[in-house]
């Protein structure tokens, strides 16, 4: 008996959007503002890894089971 293996499936662009309620934007906006003020999360032409790394880490701590990627929070502030 052979086995059918199915190529590992690629995620959608549904898969990869993330979820933006009200107050996730407002605590968004809000830390961008706060940490536009700390030198080493700007860079000149504008955040730094570093600052997109904490960004995302405080994001995901706010709500239980949160998984925001530094990609979905690049496309949401470009939205903004």
């Amino acid at each position: 008996m052979s086995e059918s293996s199915s190529p590992p499936r690629k995620k959608g662009p549904k898969e990869d959007r993330a979820t933006w309620s009200n107050g996730r934007t407002g605590f968004f906006v809000s830390m961008m503002k706060e940490y536009a003020d700390v030198g080493r999360y700007r860079g000149q032409n504008g955040w730094t890894k570093e600052g997109w790394q904490a960004m995302k880490n405080r994001l995901n701590e706010r709500p239980p089971g949160a998984n925001f990627t530094v990609q979905q929070l690049k496309d949401r502030e470009q939205r903004l």
